[in-house]
């Protein structure tokens, strides 16, 4: 998962499931200015579709996600 932050902020990415459960927090920390990968290891999900959503102070997106085994 790759994103960018223009200028300081709080960035949450989060994982749900099909149903909209929350399945994992993936991050949810201050990043600093600058261009930022993060890996899911989703070794103990089973596959399927899920929801990546990426919020900030000032922004948020949700993005789907196949997952394949």
């Amino acid at each position: 998962i790759q994103f960018s932050t223009p200028q300081s902020a709080h960035v949450n990415i989060t994982v749900f499931d099909i149903r909209g459960r929350l399945i994992q927090t993936l991050l949810n920390q201050i990043m600093d200015v600058g261009e930022h990968s993060l890996t899911w290891n989703a070794s103990g999900f089973p596959s399927g579709l899920y929801f990546i959503k990426l919020s900030s102070q000032k922004f948020s997106a949700t993005s789907k996600c196949i997952l394949l085994k």
